[in-house]
């Protein structure tokens, strides 16, 4: 049985393990999100690092730059991005490799662009706030976006570990009331358990890049809702300006583990 963990949103000091505890092993994309949340929410301009896991890249330091203070008590996760967003808007804060061979470079300004797109998309798809959005993908900088995204438009991200089987797919998205999801990067396996996932096809789905090609092929939606794709919402879609302040017992985040967590 899956076991619900909700997270309100939170002080960056809050993300850390508490004393004492056992070290784990960290996997590849457990230490790729960490560097990037790293660079999120430095006291200090990023410096750069040469040793940093190739496909995400910390930037070179720049002088007179405003640091980010993070310990005002109602700072929260959004508020690294808007601040990178103003100071270092041209640097480059992540690199995305694709499938061609190509790579997809973001800079902090384009990074905060398709989170504020991407956010818009979910108000016009009259999402409400405090509604819960979830995601299944792989790790991928797509990934980010869409987590910092729904934040961003005052809703609450549903991240699925990308291993779920088909019925707790279903049981966290029937338990967290999902309005819709986003799908990313995953092999055919995955494809798999999404397709015998039921509840999938009842919820608006916004095909991410890195998805598999053949995805509307083995994953059926309903007439009620339609899919989007992410390129096609970045050309149409105007940003949603401002910036999200919400209040620190608000809802951020809901994350289904094994109950040993």
């Amino acid at each position: 049985m899956l076991q619900a963990t909700s997270s309100s949103v939170c002080h960056p000091q809050n993300l850390s393990s508490g004393q004492g505890s056992a070290p784990l092993q960290k996997s590849k994309a457990a230490r790729l999100r960490e560097l990037s949340q790293a660079d999120l929410f430095a006291n200090e301009s990023p410096k750069h690092d040469s040793s940093a896991p190739k496909g995400i890249r910390s930037a070179s330091s720049t002088n007179h730059l405003e640091a980010l203070d993070m310990s005002k008590p109602n700072a929260t996760t959004l508020d690294g991005l808007y601040h990178w967003e103003k100071q270092v808007p041209n640097r480059v804060y992540m690199n995305q490799p694709l499938p061609n061979g190509k790579v997809d470079q973001l800079t902090w300004g384009q990074f905060a662009q398709d989170v504020r797109k991407i956010a818009q998309h979910l108000n016009d798809l009259g999402l409400e706030k405090g509604s819960s959005v979830a995601i299944f993908s792989r790790n991928t900088a797509y990934f980010q976006i869409a987590s910092m995204a729904i934040n961003h438009a005052g809703m609450v991200s549903v991240p699925l570990h990308a291993e779920m089987k088909p019925d707790e797919i279903n049981y966290a998205l029937k338990d967290s009331d999902a309005k819709a999801i986003f799908i990313g990067k995953l092999d055919q396996s995955l494809v798999n358990n999404l397709k015998k996932a039921d509840q999938v096809t009842h919820l608006h789905q916004i095909q991410m890049p890195t998805s598999p090609d053949n995805l509307a092929e083995h994953v059926s939606i309903d007439n009620t809702h339609k899919r989007s794709q992410w390129d096609d919402i970045l050309e149409t879609t105007s940003p949603l300006a401002g910036k999200y302040k919400p209040g620190l017992d608000k809802l951020a985040t809901i994350v289904y583990t094994s109950g040993s967590s």
